[in-house]
């Protein structure tokens, strides 16, 4: 058999679009996976960490509490993306992504069953700075995953399943520490088990293609810069999740510390799984139906619904505007003011066979499941007398 030396190479199946469809099952422990990792970050933020810096400083508790999750903040912001680049080159025969989630998950889970035993600030800090390491290595992974094995048109409906764990872990981890372990040691360490068995079904029993050894990736510097100039839409992604985490931040980190000092609740840990109960319902009763609304989108950005043809609408033909000499028709989407093109022909210049439609619309930007709906725009110009019309403008997708 041989093969033809100009065409294009095979890109290995590492680095292929997904095209078949995830099954449920391989939905559900992704969805466990994340559950482990959230209530990693959120149940000692919200509990253990207050709890373990107030029995330490009592007098200069918020204050300790800010410098903590501020140095392990900044880890998460140098090791999340570094850790996710490293598993792009990962060249190991098993696969590139299952690898770094078992270490972060282990890593992390030692670094929490250290961190119980700390009695002083600095201590706390060294910790939760070595946690933070370890659950972002296996987060970055773990969001991978949609992308290396999520077709397009199911991305939304996943993400919005995937998006769930972020705050039933947190519920989940606050009812484990408060109403069934006992002790500020035992929560951690209880935690830490969680997230170990919580993600080794999903690391152990789901496909994660390798990298040939051959593949050869850019500078790993160079390649964590996207251009807000050339990705708009990874730039409003990423804005957008950074508001929605700051939000929480805000809203929440403190909340122990209020119920107990401003509130005087009788039983501050009870008032805190209250106020996380009421947050989990409003968030979880919005995220997989926005999910399934932008899965719909994506099938449309292709150009059809799912199991159906080519949206109405989209690369129709445009039909004469009648007899009148010069008429415009214009598709939906199509910019309404005459190009210079049309204009010149008005004027007797015998017009250039293709031009761009001036002012082309931008397209949706998208995040998760929002999806990004091509622009068709199409514009003829009859002259009088022609049995056929001359194409001025190509109808094609337009994506910036």
């Amino acid at each position: 058999m041989t093969t033809d030396p100009l065409a294009p190479p095979v890109a290995p199946a590492a680095l292929a679009e997904p095209a078949v469809p995830v099954r449920g099952r391989w939905i559900a422990l992704l969805v466990l996976a994340n559950l482990g990792v959230w209530m990693a970050f959120f149940t000692p933020i919200q509990v253990l960490l207050p709890q373990q810096i107030k029995a330490i400083d009592p007098v200069h508790k918020e204050a300790m509490l800010g410098w903590v999750t501020a140095f392990g903040a900044a880890a998460a912001v140098v090791v999340n993306p570094l850790a996710g680049a490293l598993s792009d080159r990962t060249t190991w025969r098993y696969g590139r992504r299952h690898g770094w989630t078992v270490a972060g998950a282990v890593f992390g889970a030692a670094a929490l069953v250290v961190l119980s035993r700390q009695h002083t600030v600095l201590g706390v800090a060294v910790g939760w700075v070595a946690a933070q390491t370890g659950f972002n290595a296996m987060l970055a992974t773990l969001t991978a995953a949609v992308p290396d094995r999520v077709p397009v048109a199911q991305r939304g409906a996943v993400s919005g399943w995937v998006g769930i764990p972020q705050v039933l872990g947190l519920v989940l981890g606050v009812v484990l520490v408060t109403a069934l372990i006992t002790g500020n040691a035992a929560g951690y360490v209880a935690v830490a088990v969680a997230v170990v068995l919580l993600a080794l079904p999903f690391a152990l029993t789901t496909p994660d293609d390798p990298l040939p050894r051959g593949f050869r990736a850019g500078p790993i510097l160079a390649g964590l810069w996207v251009s807000p100039r050339r990705y708009p839409d990874f730039a409003w992604a990423w804005i957008t999740r950074f508001l929605v985490q700051l939000g929480n931040a805000l809203g929440t980190l403190y909340l122990l510390y209020f119920l107990t000092d401003r509130v005087h609740h009788p039983d501050p840990e009870k008032g805190l799984l209250v106020l996380i109960l009421i947050y989990t319902a409003a968030l979880a009763a919005t995220t997989v139906r926005r999910g399934r609304r932008g899965a719909h989108h994506a099938g449309a950005a292709e150009g059809h619904r799912p199991g159906q043809g080519p949206r109405r609408g989209q690369h129709r033909q445009l039909r004469p505007a009648g007899p009148r000499a010069g008429a415009v028709r214009a598709d939906r989407g199509a910019p309404r003011r005459v190009p210079h093109a049309v204009r010149r022909h008005r004027r007797g210049h015998r017009p250039r066979q293709r031009v761009r439609a001036a002012h082309p619309q931008r397209p949706l930007a998208g995040l998760g499941g929002i999806s990004r709906r091509p622009q068709v725009q199409a514009l003829e110009v009859y002259q009088p007398g022609a049995g056929r019309s001359q194409d001025f403008a190509r109808s094609e997708p337009l994506f910036g």
